[in-house]
């Protein structure tokens, strides 16, 4: 025997496993116990001086989820448009293509922070997406024949 192997023989309980939670590995290479970082309660990662900000909602500031709101009001608009006089559908749909073009260029123009729930992707797939359906919902508005 090495005398290395000799110093970790005479490191190995008897039960197989260390005390302190060695793993198997450890306690037969004779390496010391790995010490627990400590985490804070928010779980946060390790205990440190810096603090985080507080956030008021998923946009992080209280105005930031506005562009959203206004064009869930649209949709909700249209929607209500609709439902109400069944003759105005073409009305409620260019209110919806509306909406959702105007959501496409809010995304555009502000900024990720600014945008707040109406960002979920990069900019070019958000503004994209918003594009084709609002184009693609003015489209199928315009084609339908006005009630007579």
């Amino acid at each position: 025997m090495t005398p290395r192997e000799i110093s970790g023989a005479s490191r190995v309980p008897a039960s197989g496993a260390g005390a302190a939670g060695q793993s198997q590995e450890q306690v037969a290479t004779g390496q010391p116990p790995r010490a627990a970082a400590r985490h804070s309660a928010d779980g946060g990662g390790p205990r440190s001086a810096r603090r985080r900000a507080p956030r008021s909602g998923p946009g992080g500031q209280p105005a930031a989820n506005l562009p959203y709101v206004l064009v869930l009001a649209g949709l909700l608009g249209g929607l209500l448009w609709v439902w109400l006089s069944k003759d105005h559908v073409k009305g409620g749909m260019l209110m919806f293509a509306v909406s959702l073009l105007l959501a496409g260029g809010a995304r555009l123009a502000l900024a990720p922070e600014r945008a707040g729930l109406l960002a979920s992707r990069r900019r070019a797939v958000d503004v994209a997406a918003f594009a084709v359906l609002g184009a693609g919902l003015l489209v199928a508005a315009l084609l339908i024949p006005s009630p007579s």
